[in-house]
């Protein structure tokens, strides 16, 4: 078993959109690129955290070492948590994971983002 800690608090503290936050992409693209290599190498891959918004990095780490037919996502929550960032109401990246990662919903994802977000591709 490998463990990898990534440690970063931006819970109510960071917007998305045109003032998107660095920091927190670099963490969940820390995040994609730890679950991709420990599902490359054959292994299961488990992700902990307290905020809705790690799945960005941990479904984008599965997305790229999977091929599309292997893989699927079971969303458990009391909300959707598909809230682009533009028509969020809180703003708060916690409500918007799915967004970022479907397809169906990438044309709602504001253009300007920065760079840091250049890694993530919807599937």
């Amino acid at each position: 078993m490998t463990e990898v800690n990534i440690s970063h608090s931006v819970y109510h503290t960071e917007r998305t959109g045109s003032q998107c936050c660095g920091s927190w992409v670099g963490r969940l693209r820390q995040i994609a690129d730890a679950v991709e290599r420990s599902v490359r190498a054959g292994s299961q891959c488990v992700v902990l955290g307290g905020d809705h918004s790690l799945a960005i990095g941990s479904v984008a780490g599965h997305a790229r070492a999977c091929r599309p037919s292997e893989l699927g996502v079971v969303w458990v929550d009391a909300h959707a948590d598909v809230n682009p960032p533009r028509l969020s109401p809180s703003g708060n990246v916690h409500g918007m994971p799915l967004a970022f990662l479907l397809h169906e919903l990438r044309n709602l994802i504001p253009a300007d983002l920065p760079p840091q977000f250049d890694w993530l591709q919807p599937w």
